[in-house]
């Protein structure tokens, strides 16, 4: 099972380097979370982070929006039949990175 998550809530999660005031490591993907979602609304309103953080294994554009034989899941849907890895192979294949030459670069 994969869960996939997809929103501008993840961005509070990434690591900053760049302002004194705000620095923060980065705190998801870890081992162990809790996602807390609005009871009505069903958005996500807190990922509770436990356990420990694992480093992204590389970084895909985002999905195309006008092709409509793309199938992008929602975020919170659980994928049942295929694994991380298989995903992740398909992701390495149908959307490029950055450079277009499957390096591990681009945009989270």
């Amino acid at each position: 099972r994969v869960l996939f998550m997809s929103g501008q809530y993840l961005y509070d999660y990434e690591p900053l380097n760049d302002d004194p005031e705000l620095n923060q490591p980065r705190r998801f993907p870890c081992a162990d979370f809790t996602i807390r979602r609005h009871k009505i609304e069903g958005h996500v309103v807190e990922v509770v982070c436990r356990g420990a953080v694992i480093e992204p294994e590389f970084f895909a554009n985002p999905f195309p929006t006008q092709e409509k034989s793309v199938h992008v899941p929602e975020d919170g849907q659980l994928i049942l039949d295929s694994t991380y890895d298989a995903l992740k192979a398909s992701m390495r294949q149908a959307v490029p990175t950055a450079t277009g030459d499957g390096a591990d670069e681009g945009s989270p």
